[in-house]
């Protein structure tokens, strides 16, 4: 069946996971504006949200909560310093931001980096590994705490443009 354009009527144009039809002679196409508003939700109920998913690479339509994009577990060279690796997809919507924190706590995250699609605004790019064939970032902490235990968390954000 197909709307008055001729498009397949029967999609998930809400991202709820139930391709039902839409109200009206249109079936509602998913747009870029979305990312703002399915950006918290885990309509795949995998534990990662939706724009996560998007940032990192992953299906955000298949519950893939260990696929390998998810932040891995720190790499620690013989000097102590930490390599942390991501997903990234390089295609994520404008104004996605890539974020790594640390703490001595649970409580006082810090950022360490920070990409914003196209430049490492916090951070050394010099520490820094894009690696586009695998779809991930790796980036190296070279200033970890000493003599204690340190918790990194990554985040995905989306900042949409003013």
């Amino acid at each position: 069946m197909n709307d008055l354009e001729g498009n397949t009527r029967i999609i998930d144009g809400d991202f709820d996971s139930s391709a039902v039809i839409d109200l009206g002679a249109y079936e509602r196409e998913p747009t870029v504006s979305d990312d703002f508003f399915l950006w918290p939700t885990d309509n795949d109920h995998d534990g990662l949200a939706h724009g996560v998913e998007k940032a990192i690479g992953s299906d955000a339509s298949l519950a893939d909560r260990n696929a390998n994009k998810s932040l891995q577990a720190p790499v620690y060279d013989s000097s102590g310093n930490a390599t942390l690796t991501f997903g990234w997809d390089s295609s994520a919507p404008a104004g996605t931001r890539w974020v790594l924190s640390r703490a001595t706590d649970l409580h006082s995250f810090v950022p360490i980096f920070r990409y914003d699609g196209t430049n490492v605004t916090l951070g050394s790019t010099a520490n820094t590994t894009f690696d586009a064939v695998n779809g991930t970032i790796s980036f190296k902490d070279t200033s970890p705490p000493i003599g204690g235990k340190v918790q990194y968390r990554f985040e995905a954000k989306y900042v949409p443009a003013p």
